[in-house]
């Protein structure tokens, strides 16, 4: 049972890095490209 846990956990945070990349990804093609700061590029 103690595996389990540990694989749901291990998936759930997988899933939630690729939320927030998703997110984040979205949110600067809506503000638009040009406007990336210079760190991003």
């Amino acid at each position: 049972m103690q595996k389990m846990n540990k694989l749901a956990l291990m998936f759930g945070t997988i899933l939630s890095a690729i939320a927030v990349t998703v997110t984040s990804t979205a949110s600067w093609t809506i503000l638009g490209t040009e406007e990336v700061p210079e760190e991003l590029k």
